[in-house]
């Protein structure tokens, strides 16, 4: 392509910003919108121009997951792909700012403190790309974008889809590839071998940020192949020890994803075993009487995060939902676990528990809407959802209405028949969480763009939006009385909100990771909340 070429009519070239093996990317102006923004052309040319029509789908596949990363606000979106000659583009939002290559400087080492810091930018950004089942695939610095506007890390130029551009095709159709995708240095020993392969790449970049040493100068034992780096380093062993799991040789030795990754570097003993944290609140001078709010249980038993709990009406029992892909049913009082749900072949992203506390309903990646009774843990019915996953899952006081969250949408449906009665629109990005009052008249949603939105439930009309959070909002509840939400939030928080004016009451702080989920209980006086730090809190409201 050519500087002034205009692609498709629409996307004018203005400059090539960066020519490889894997692809050429170019700054364009969309000449189709207001004001000609600029946004960015990624052009890959198969290594096999005649297998182009057997590429397409798994372009077009690659495709739809950045899409979905695109909801993610340190995530570049992908606005259009399409192919045109025997080529494939992809046209990007261009982000203002610079990469970490200008900030990792050969011979000026970081101080442990900003190395932390980098090394939680990172994971947290790569822990949603891990949690959305996606490997990166090409971890380096001029891969990370410090933006201008706010400063934070923006991972752009995603490995996967890059592999269009060196598959190459044998006589019975199999794909393989001709050269590995990713930089010399920041790929592991055995390429890429699912999320821990990422890990490596981010592990490196700390150890260069630690040590201001170039990647080259990185020395390797004779014996194990383990990279040495950190004899004269002024570090503690915590750091050390966490980074040195990063690059491990053995795939199996580092940690496998990076919300692993994440925990263990915010835990001092550098270990990723679920511990009971002591929390206080931090109270939001918005109300002049504040509740206080104590810790008092930690449950443990699932083996992966925990996206979605619910409390039962008569304030027994603890529901919650899993990327383990289970169903747990736990004492309240006791903490013990007393059946385990399986049935869902992906990750349980939301439960429900009926007003007469008889019935779990749960919705999961692998696109269905279970129902269950609750005493007996049977699988009562299971139907289709959302022709995306389901992220969230109420039910309404009647039991005769099924709300459901996906993307960017809200879908009611009746029980018995699972069919749609109508479809909520207004949240920007994907819906996280719903939830139906204890009346039956208001749904209110918690949204990838940040928001809480109050809608009527009989005629979808949208109420009020409230804001806040200062990243996605995973997880709404609200009180049985009908007057307070509480919602999780990937900023680590737990937010208690006034329902009626939208007004914020109280910040609750403790996990070290993104709140998934969150409950209360009949009586008002419990507040449950899920983490991926792999914990469930309880926190006793004390008006």
């Amino acid at each position: 392509m050519h500087i002034q070429e205009t692609l498709r009519g629409r996307y004018q070239i203005v400059k090539e910003l960066g020519k490889n093996r894997l692809g050429d990317t170019y700054l364009a102006q969309d000449t189709g919108l207001p004001g000609h923004p600029y946004c960015v052309v990624k052009n890959l040319k198969p290594q096999q121009p005649t297998f182009f029509r057997v590429l397409l789908p798994r372009f077009n596949k690659e495709a739809e997951i950045l899409y979905r990363l695109g909801n993610y606000d340190q995530i570049p979106r992908l606005f259009a792909h399409f192919p045109e000659e025997g080529e494939f583009y992809l046209i990007y939002e261009f982000v203002p700012g610079h990469d970490l290559s200008q900030e990792i400087v050969a011979g000026e080492p970081w101080s442990e403190g900003e190395t932390k810091k980098l090394l939680e930018e990172i994971l947290t950004v790569l822990a949603y790309v891990h949690d959305n089942k996606v490997i990166y695939r090409d971890i380096k610095p001029s891969n990370i974008i410090r933006r201008q506007e706010d400063g934070k890390l923006v991972l752009i130029d995603f490995g996967a889809v890059k592999e269009i551009n060196v598959l190459t095709i044998n006589h019975r159709g199999q794909t393989s590839l001709t050269m590995s995708v990713g930089s010399s240095g920041y790929i592991p020993p055995e390429q890429i071998q699912g999320f821990a392969s990422d890990i490596y790449g981010v592990g490196i970049i700390g150890i260069q940020a630690l040590t201001g040493l170039e990647v080259s100068q990185l020395e390797e034992d004779p014996d194990t192949e383990e990279i040495l780096w950190f004899h004269g380093v002024s570090v503690s062993e915590h750091l050390e020890n966490v980074l040195t799991k990063m690059v491990r040789k053995d795939v199996s030795e580092r940690y496998q994803n990076a919300g692993e990754a994440l925990k263990a570097l915010n835990t001092e003993t550098g270990t990723t075993s679920t511990r009971i944290i002591s929390a206080t609140p931090q109270l939001n001078p918005i109300s002049s009487q504040q509740p206080s709010i104590s810790l008092v249980q930690t449950l443990t038993g699932h083996t992966d995060l925990v996206k979605s709990v619910a409390i039962s009406p008569d304030g027994t029992t603890i529901v919650s939902g899993s990327a383990d892909k289970t169903v747990k049913v736990w004492d309240l009082a006791t903490g013990r676990e007393k059946r385990t749900l399986p049935g869902h072949t992906d990750w349980v992203d939301s439960v429900a528990i009926t007003p007469d506390g008889l019935t779990i309903v749960s919705s999961s990646s692998d696109n269905t809407i279970k129902v269950w009774d609750l005493e007996t843990g049977g699988e009562k019915k299971s139907f289709p959802g959302h022709t995306s996953w389901v992220n969230s899952v109420a039910i309404s006081p009647d039991k005769r209405t099924i709300v459901s969250g996906s993307w960017k949408n809200i879908k009611v449906l009746d029980v018995d028949t699972g069919e749609e009665k109508r479809t909520l629109k207004g949240h920007t990005k994907s819906v996280n969480s719903v939830v139906i009052s204890p009346d039956g008249r208001n749904i209110v949603s918690g949204s990838y763009d940040k928001t809480i939105k109050v809608w009527d439930l009989d005629t979808g009309v949208e109420k009020r939006t409230l804001e806040g959070h200062t990243s996605s909002v995973n997880s709404v509840a609200i009180s049985p009385d009908g007057l307070t939400i509480v919602s999780g939030s990937d900023d680590t928080t737990v937010k208690v909100w006034d329902l009626a004016t939208g007004k914020e009451k109280i910040t609750l702080e403790g996990h070290t990771s993104s709140v998934w989920s969150s409950a209360i209980s009949p009586d008002g006086s419990t507040i449950a909340s899920g983490s991926r730090d792999n914990t469930i809190k309880v926190w006793q409201v004390i008006e």
